[in-house]
């Protein structure tokens, strides 16, 4: 699948399961997609201001690999996680004010593998 279809099925799959900034003030957000045999995929920086929260979501795609993600604080790695293979993901954080990124990899960080199909999304919001 191309990378606009993969989007779109995610903006549904997210929709269906009630994420939405309907309501509430998406201050950024971003998204990134792995696959195509990448080893890793990054999102741009958002900053997160002075009462924000820190949203994250990540989902795998069957018959995919396993996939693992981390988010940065102003470049240097904050928190890892183990993704698993397929399924949504959610994560909301209060980490303080910052610039902060998600970065996807095909297997885990220290034995990267080029058999999976993620996308992720980080979003600031009050």
């Amino acid at each position: 699948m191309n990378k606009k279809l993969i989007i779109s099925l995610f903006v549904v799959i997210l929709s269906i399961a009630g994420f939405s900034t309907t309501g509430a003030s998406a201050a950024e957000s971003d998204d990134t997609f792995l696959g195509n045999g990448a080893k890793t995929s990054t999102t741009s920086r958002i900053t997160v201001k002075s009462g924000e929260k820190l949203n994250i979501r990540v989902q795998g795609f069957p018959n995919s690999g396993n996939f693992s993600y981390a988010i940065f604080k102003n470049g240097s790695r904050y928190q890892d996680y183990v993704g698993g293979k397929d399924g949504v993901i959610t994560h909301t954080l209060n980490p303080g004010t910052g610039d902060y990124s998600l970065r996807l990899y095909c297997g885990l960080p220290t034995n990267l593998k080029n058999n999976c199909s993620a996308i992720g999304v980080i979003s600031s919001k009050k």
